[in-house]
């Protein structure tokens, strides 16, 4: 029987537990599929960063990594792309990953980003600016030496892009490949997600936000202005 594990890091509190689990799940060799969100709480603590690239073989440093809100149109070429031709999402896409030396993670989702690409500036870093107008990685494929794989992906930030059907396809996919399920030609076929789905079960907020289903008009934003560089921490 193989076991797959989905993390999906949202809240800084989560992530010890989350961690603690990972090094338990490290003694079984169990699979692992990664993060639907690096988010910078989670490489905020070394612990953390060690088991990520123990899984994944790569992780997020806060001050390196960019997140802009950019809108993208991946083209993978994998068995997790089955079925998922292509797609345009926008999202919080952090990129800028530090990768496990050598490199052997397999791209899954690329994307350029610019600066008439990017639609929302939230972390932005020196490396952040260096890497615009380079391929970067969105989403990766991992199998590590001892039969286990993993799959890291930046997305997943913004709640409304689950009812997206082929970026909720990219996700089902990998979580089938990264436990050793043969993925179907056409992807792992879901439910369509409705409005009203999207706004159950949502965390308790000071202030709820009702969350519309994804539309054009989320993919033609126009470019940000630029900013000076932030990043949590920075002095």
């Amino acid at each position: 029987m193989q076991v797959g594990v989905v993390l999906l890091a949202l809240r800084k509190r989560s992530h010890v537990v989350e961690w603690n689990a990972m090094s338990i799940l490290a003694d079984k060799r169990c699979i692992l599929v990664g993060t639907a969100e690096l988010s910078r709480t989670i490489s905020e603590h070394r612990r953390t960063m060690r088991a990520l690239r123990l899984f994944l073989l790569a992780c997020l440093a806060v001050g390196s990594a960019a997140c802009p809100d950019l809108v993208v149109t991946p083209t993978p070429d994998h068995a997790i792309a089955r079925g998922i031709p292509t797609f345009q999402a926008n999202d919080e896409w952090y990129y800028r990953m530090r990768w496990a030396e050598p490199k052997t993670a397999v791209d899954l989702l690329t994307a350029t980003p610019t600066r008439e690409r990017i639609n929302r500036y939230i972390h932005w870093t020196p490396a952040g600016e260096e890497a615009l107008g380079s391929t970067q990685t969105l989403m990766w494929a991992v199998e590590r030496s001892d039969g286990g794989r993993g799959v890291g992906f930046t997305g997943g930030h913004w709640h409304r892009n689950w009812a997206v059907d082929d970026f909720r396809r990219l996700v089902l996919n990998a979580i089938a490949w990264t436990a050793k399920v043969d993925v179907p030609d056409g992807g792992v076929v879901s439910e369509p997600i409705t409005e009203r789905q999207l706004n159950e079960n949502l965390d308790p907020k000071k202030t709820m936000v009702h969350v519309a289903l994804p539309s054009e008009a989320d993919l033609t934003q126009p470019s940000a202005e630029p900013v000076e560089f932030r990043w949590p921490g920075k002095r």
